[in-house]
């Protein structure tokens, strides 16, 4: 399910009679998922979905990912999706009590033109 929240696009994942997790995109991308729903696709599933909905609706050029650098399988989903590493901010965020990496993910249409299915 799709909604608009500000400027920003959003899109709930469903399942019957509850929601796993959701997305949204401007010109930067995120995701969140319920910690039993990790591991499952979903993730891949909404940052494609994304995508395509950032690059052919929206018409956007790049989007653009940041996660923490501990949070290796965000990093594993989005290289996956097409995006690269593109650069690393140093102690941006605060998890688990401390000061952590935060790594910067982005994909540009072209990238995603060439690595995406036909639809």
């Amino acid at each position: 399910m799709a909604a608009r929240v500000g400027d920003r696009r959003a899109l709930a994942l469903p399942r019957p009679g509850e929601q796993v997790g959701g997305g949204a995109v401007h010109h930067r991308g995120g995701i969140a998922l319920l910690p039993l729903e990790r591991g499952r696709g979903h993730g891949l599933d909404t940052v494609q979905v994304l995508c395509r909905y950032a690059f052919r609706v929206l018409g956007l050029h790049r989007v653009q990912m940041e996660t923490n650098e501990p949070n290796v399988a965000m990093r594993a989903m989005a290289n996956r999706a097409g995006f690269t590493e593109e650069g690393v901010l140093r102690h941006a965020a605060w998890f688990d009590g401390r000061f952590v990496d935060e790594v910067v993910l982005g994909l540009v249409v072209d990238d995603w033109a060439e690595a995406a299915p036909a639809s």
